[in-house]
C-alpha cells in the first residue's frame, strides 16, 4: 500500500461518482476501487483493491477531501504520472480538483484542475485549513504553472 496523495474536490461527489471517477483516471475496473468515508472500515476491506479512497467531508470552495491509497506494485505506482490523473479525474467527475503543489516551497498553494482547462496555481487561504472540518477558499493565483 502506498499513500499516493490527497486532493481537495469542489463538489459533494457521491461515492459511486468518485469509484467510477478514479476507476476511469487510473484505467483500472470499478470493482477495484473502493471509496470509503473511514480508514478503519477498509482495513479489513482492502484484499483485492487497485484505489482506496478515504474521505471527509470540508467545507467552502471544495466539498471533499480524498486521500488515495494505491495498492499496486511500487514499480507501477512510481510511473503514475499525478498531473495526468488528477485531470483525468476533474474531467470525469465535471468538477474543480485541487492538488497540493510539491513544486512550490508554500504548503498553501495548489495546483487547480478543472474540466477540459490547463491547470494552474492557486493559493488558498491558510486559516481555512486549520478548521475543523477543513474550510478551503482559493484566495486566488500563485505563481505561473511551469512544467518540466
Amino acid at each position: 500500500m502506498t499513500i499516493w496523495l490527497a486532493v481537495f474536490i469542489e463538489a459533494g461527489v457521491k461515492p459511486p461518482a468518485l469509484a467510477r471517477g478514479l476507476a476511469n483516471a487510473f484505467n483500472v475496473d470499478v470493482t477495484r476501487v473502493a471509496v470509503l468515508a473511514d480508514t478503519e472500515e477498509w482495513l479489513i476491506l482492502m484484499e483485492g483493491f487497485e484505489v482506496v479512497a478515504e474521505t471527509s467531508p470540508t467545507c467552502g470552495e471544495a466539498r471533499l477531501m480524498a486521500t488515495l491509497f494505491l495498492f499496486r506494485d511500487p514499480a507501477k505506482v512510481e510511473r503514475v504520472e499525478d498531473h495526468t490523473v488528477v485531470q483525468a479525474l476533474s474531467d470525469g467527475l465535471g468538477c474543480t480538483v485541487l492538488l497540493p503543489d510539491d513544486v512550490d516551497v508554500s504548503p498553501f498553494n495548489y495546483l487547480r484542475f478543472r474540466p477540459s482547462v490547463p491547470a494552474d496555481r492557486v493559493s488558498l487561504d491558510p486559516d481555512g485549513l486549520d478548521e475543523d472540518p477543513v474550510r478551503v477558499e482559493v484566495c486566488g493565483p500563485s505563481s505561473p504553472l511551469s512544467r518540466p
